[in-house]
């Protein structure tokens, strides 16, 4: 991620997905060094799916680097 500071550098990214438009799953591309995790939304109106009918939703995606600065700007994917 592009910063406005030669000497700073991003530890973590942050996305806020949708729960009014529920998506069914989340997927992150690996970098190494850094972690994922998804926090999730209990849906008041399950959704249906090909693959079932989630109760639950995607609600957060993060990615961090336990304070190690990202690789030299990865491409974030999610998908």
């Amino acid at each position: 991620m592009p910063t406005e500071s030669d000497t700073a550098s991003t530890v973590k990214l942050q996305v806020e997905l949708p729960t009014k438009t529920p998506l069914a799953s989340v997927s992150v591309r690996p970098i190494p060094g850094w972690t994922a995790t998804t926090t999730t939304t209990h849906l008041a109106q399950p959704i249906k799916t090909d693959g079932g009918t989630p109760s639950q939703t995607p609600s957060r995606r993060s990615r961090g680097g336990a304070g190690q600065p990202e690789p030299q700007h990865p491409a974030p994917t999610i998908s």
